[in-house]
């Protein structure tokens, strides 16, 4: 199974929920054999990614674009749609945030998802 972890970050700052949901999806893989991949989304993130890198993961995925600077539901689901369409991941985990609640209905809609 393939784990794809969205991982949040607001003018190149980490959230720190997104950790908390990266090592939940690492104990995941770890109890049914799958791989973890993270993913950061933003403008000037590419320093983000090589951190995400470092933490045990088979590999990230970068989304960056100057309309994704500031956060907007719409840029977001946009742009996190065509990602997750193109990893196919089994489970796409998210941290537990206000900016999530915002947008993950509307993600869901758009993929179809639960």
């Amino acid at each position: 199974m393939k784990i794809l972890v969205i991982a949040e970050q607001r003018q190149g700052k980490w959230n720190n929920a997104s950790f908390e949901t990266l090592s939940a999806a690492q104990q995941i893989a770890k109890d049914t054999s799958s791989t973890v991949s993270a993913l950061v989304i933003g403008k000037g993130v590419a320093g983000l990614a090589d951190e995400l890198a470092g933490k045990n993961v088979a590999e990230v995925l970068l989304i960056q674009h100057d309309l994704l600077e500031a956060y907007t539901p719409d840029g977001y689901c946009g742009a996190l749609s065509q990602a997750i369409k193109s990893a196919k991941p089994e489970l796409v985990l998210f941290p537990h945030t206000y900016q999530v609640r915002d947008f993950a209905p509307k993600l869901a809609a758009v993929l179809g998802k639960a």
